[in-house]
This record gives structure tokens, C-alpha cells and sequence, in this order.
């Protein structure tokens, strides 16, 4: 069986789960720890700042999850079988 989905919808799917993670972890970072020093907590700016982001890392990945179970049922994300391949093609 040869099964197709669309690069972009791949593409998309990817970028949810590894990107956008990792950009809610920086951000947390860099904004909360730049909170921190603001207000006059600058000696625990950076462990303010790591809690932040692995939290908002934690959530993204809990938001990227409720997204994908939102999407199942929608068909661009669906493979498509497009061809049965004859087994003695395989090799």
C-alpha cells in the first residue's frame, strides 16, 4: 500500500509540536526572568525565568495535544491510500 498525506498539513502538525513549544520556552525565559529583575527579584530572576518556561513548555505541549484531538476528525490530516503496491515490488 503506498499512503500519501500533504506536505503541508506535515509541515503544519510539525511545527505545532516542536517549534511552538520551544518558542513558549525561550519566551517564558526571557520575559519572566526580565519580570523578575524589573520588580526587584533579580537574585532569583533566572530560576523565575526556568520555572516560567519549562511551564509554559509544559502547557504548550497540553495545548498542541487538545489541538490535535481536535483536529482528528478533519481530512487534510488523514493519509490516503493512492496505490497497492504488489509485494514482489518491494525488493
Amino acid at each position: 500500500m503506498k499512503l500519501e498525506i500533504s506536505a503541508r498539513s506535515v509541515l503544519m502538525a510539525s511545527f505545532i509540536v516542536y517549534v511552538v513549544p520551544l518558542i513558549g520556552l525561550f519566551l517564558g525565559y526571557y520575559v519572566f526572568s526580565g519580570m523578575a529583575k524589573i520588580i526587584g527579584y533579580a537574585a532569583r530572576a533566572d530560576a523565575i525565568g526556568g520555572v516560567a518556561g519549562v511551564t509554559i513548555l509544559v502547557l504548550s505541549f497540553l495545548i498542541a495535544r487538545w489541538y490535535d484531538r481536535k483536529l482528528t476528525n478533519e481530512q487534510r490530516f488523514h493519509l490516503e491510500i493512492t496505490r497497492i503496491v504488489d509485494p514482489a515490488d518491494i525488493y
